[in-house]
């Protein structure tokens, strides 16, 4: 249990169970529709099944939470006595931050503090928030703390398609590279959010010397880093994008995860990446 604050998130997290028991977090779903089938993201359907179906040439949209389910949440955990976190996807992805934000007008006396995050990569938010949460700090401490990691996090990945975030109106400033994509993997980054453009590779290789590149201009000298590698569909290109970050900086933790099926339905097949901060942004969790 994370002590007197609770961590609320949503499923794009894609946590694993034992985190979730662990920490006592609290995930709300994300809708993933295929025709008149609606799964609660995590709960109804997981990615095998998901990217199974979408290369089966099905076509998946998806709705975030409404008003009603964060209030049930918040009401469950206010009711033990505790102060809320609420750390979701971001605002320019998805309505989910507006959904908590509505449902938290219904408790103007009480304590929860809302995340709108910057990063597709929200498990690295919501553990170290719940780490800090379970050692006894208070809501506006926790909050600094993952207000200070939000900032610092970098996200890069390249896509396989354009075509999914075209379909989900998600393709920000790279709307700029339609019509000359063939054999091209877009290099794009998430920040603050929004997609934007980086650069371009012609393969898997290329791509991921592109990412090394924009890690390594993005990070102080000598500084240690704390990443997790990403990828929908094929892991090959996230093991060797794993194996070359491995090589090429110090690397405190190095995870390998799937991307669930909510993000997977914008991103599409055949996408990898990484999210990263330097280790030094977690010194607060020893405060």
């Amino acid at each position: 249990m994370s002590g007197n604050v609770r961590i609320v998130t949503d499923s794009t997290a894609t946590l694993e169970k034992t985190t979730i028991d662990k920490y006592g977090i609290e995930v709300v779903p994300l809708k993933v529709l295929f025709g008149e089938e609606v799964f609660n993201e995590g709960v109804d359907i997981g990615s095998g099944d998901f990217y199974s179906r979408i290369s089966r040439g099905e076509i998946p949209t998806t709705s975030h939470p409404g008003e009603d389910e964060f209030i049930d949440v918040y009401k469950k955990s206010l009711g033990s006595g505790s102060s809320i976190l609420s750390i979701h996807t971001p605002s320019k992805l998805s309505g989910t931050v507006d959904a908590a934000r509505a449902a938290r007008k219904k408790f103007s006396n009480e304590a929860i503090e809302i995340i709108d995050s910057r990063t597709i990569g929200l498990g690295m938010l919501v553990i170290p928030a719940a780490e800090a949460a379970s050692k006894g700090k208070s809501l506006k401490q926790v909050n600094d703390f993952v207000q200070n990691l939000n900032n610092a996090i970098y996200t890069v990945g390249a896509l396989n398609t354009l075509e999914y975030l075209k379909r989900g109106g998600r393709i920000g400033t790279a709307r700029a590279l339609l019509g000359g994509m063939l054999r091209i993997k877009p290099i794009l980054s998430f920040e603050e959010g929004e997609v934007k453009i980086l650069g371009k590779a012609r393969t898997t290789k290329r791509a991921i010397r592109s990412m090394i590149d924009l890690v390594s201009r993005n990070m102080k000298s000598g500084e240690s880093i704390h990443a997790v590698i990403v990828y929908t569909s094929d892991n090959g290109p996230a093991i060797s994008l794993r194996d070359e970050i491995d090589r090429n900086f110090k690397c405190d933790n190095l995870e390998l995860s799937q991307i669930g099926p909510v993000l997977g339905t914008h991103i599409g097949p055949g996408f990898f990446g990484l999210g990263f901060y330097e280790s030094r942004y977690l010194k607060g969790l020893s405060k």
